[in-house]
């Protein structure tokens, strides 16, 4: 239902002076390398003096802003936790960042991992990195066999990794392993933040022709986390696709059934835009603060 004309004056109005009254500097979220299903996921009880992790290439460069380790019960680790992160270059690895993530629980704790600080620190492209955490007793676990697993759209999970059989201590964990396995370590980085989108709203297919006639809905969902009235609309690209040129660009609306308000914007079909995609289309710009958002759902040509 379209909000009353009445309404969407006052609304425009009110992201006006926001824009206005609020800092444009960039700024982005702290994003998790993985996010993890623990539900019948196997632990790791043998982890005596032992460092454990993964191996993982990034797609492109971003910055490390803190490094964590896995909680298992979310109320605090029992010992400390070194954690580090390699380049794997044989044969001597070299050490890229390291801290400790202490005993207890008043580090910050975010969805099963505790994480502390760390000086921004980055990663580049076609360069495979490994991170491991050090576990001084089987005090505290580590998954094993995670049930699944989602990692950043940014990281590309390589494999598990643990240390020779002759390599005690806080060492270089440079054999793989085969499984869904060895999560302990974990790490954040600075990364846009991740909103909802519906290409295409209340049709059952998100099938496009792009043939550079028309114009491609797109809807910001909103939720809880994402209050759509503070997004800069004039920054969103779709895939490319740059908002209509004419007309009404984008509109307040409810496209599903919850109470908050949607963002539906219309992309201008342009065949030299639209950046060529298998079977996913992503959305991306700014909320009024400079935060980046970004977002993406499944797409077809028709």
């Amino acid at each position: 239902m379209r909000l009353p004309n009445i309404r969407k004056h006052l609304i425009n109005t009110t992201l006006l002076l926001i824009y206005f009254l609020l800092p444009l500097s960039a700024a982005k979220a702290d994003t998790a390398a993985v996010s993890l299903d623990i539900i019948n996921s196997t632990t790791d009880e043998s982890s005596n003096n032992t460092t454990q992790g993964w191996a993982f290439q990034v797609t492109k460069e971003i910055t490390l802003t803190k490094l964590g380790f896995y909680d298992h019960n979310s109320d605090g680790l029992n010992e400390v936790h070194q954690v580090a992160i390699w380049q794997a270059i044989f044969p001597t690895p070299p050490l890229i960042v390291a801290t400790s993530i202490p005993s207890g629980s008043a580090t910050e704790l975010l969805n099963g991992f505790r994480y502390v600080d760390i000086s921004p620190t980055v990663l580049t492209p076609n360069n495979t990195y490994v991170i491991g955490a050090h576990m001084l007793t089987s005090a505290d676990l580590v998954i094993v066999d995670a049930t699944s697993f989602a990692p950043n759209t940014t990281i590309n999970w390589i494999n598990g990794r643990v240390p020779g059989t002759s390599e005690p201590g806080f060492v270089y964990p440079g054999t793989p392993v085969n499984d869904n396995s060895r999560f302990g370590p974990n790490f954040m980085f600075e990364g846009a933040v991740t909103v909802s989108i519906d290409i295409k709203p209340n049709s059952d297919k998100n099938c496009v022709n792009i043939n550079g006639h028309g114009v491609i809905p797109v809807a910001i969902l909103g939720s809880p986390e994402t209050d759509t009235t503070l997004i800069d609309f004039s920054t969103l690209v779709f895939n490319g696709l740059l908002l209509k040129s004419n007309g009404e660009k984008c509109d307040f609306n409810h496209v599903n059934d919850d109470t908050y308000l949607d963002l539906v914007c219309k992309f201008e079909d342009n065949t030299d835009n639209w950046i060529p995609t298998n079977d996913k289309a992503t959305m991306t710009g700014l909320m009024m603060d400079g935060t980046e958002i970004e977002g993406e759902d499944v797409v077809c040509r028709g």
